[in-house]
């Protein structure tokens, strides 16, 4: 996708993807992570800002957030419990399906959530009402554990960039993504 933005419009980027800089607009890095030091040179010149982790700025918010994902970890154990014995036709009881899955939920709940957290409050903030996004096209990665699962969404750009991308793809796109 070719972008074509004046000096004044913003560019927000989700990951430190090279392709996704764009040439002369200002830059929004959706945190830290994009601060990836080998790329310095394609976005020191520009005007760019970093935005900081929500639980950086609110620690009570982070705690808050831990009380709810518990909850939310604990309804879908019961929901998967009944939901694989009926498949599987076996019994399990929900703390067997725990050990089996307790660690894959707590994983994928904290990141997903984290992801989409990240991007609900980049857009509850008026100033980033309309802004542009370049997506690269991304293959879609089927993971073979738990821990691929793990290393991909604390390391993999790529990774990250396809789930911010379908979240953007799927709750703000039409309302704040500028074409």
């Amino acid at each position: 996708m070719e972008l074509t933005l004046s000096k004044s419009d913003k560019l927000l980027v989700l990951t430190p993807i090279q392709e996704t800089f764009g040439e002369k607009e200002n830059i929004i890095f959706l945190g830290s992570w994009c601060n990836a030091h080998s790329k310095r040179e394609f976005f020191t010149n520009r005007n760019h800002t970093f935005l900081r982790h929500p639980y950086n700025v609110n620690k009570k918010k982070f705690l808050r957030d831990q009380k709810y994902l518990k909850v939310l970890r604990h309804r879908l154990l019961e929901s998967l419990t009944k939901k694989l014995n009926n498949i599987h036709k076996i019994n399990y009881s929900k703390e067997e399906w725990k050990i089996i899955l307790g660690y894959w939920i707590l994983i994928y709940t904290n990141v997903l959530f984290d992801r989409w957290e990240i991007l609900r409050l980049f857009f509850l903030n008026e100033k980033y009402n309309k802004i542009k996004v370049h997506f690269i096209d991304i293959k879609n990665k089927n993971f073979k554990s738990t821990l691929d699962f793990t290393h991909n969404s604390l390391y993999s750009d790529i990774w990250n960039h396809r789930l911010f991308k379908d979240i953007i793809n799927f709750k703000y796109k039409k309302k704040h993504i500028l074409k």
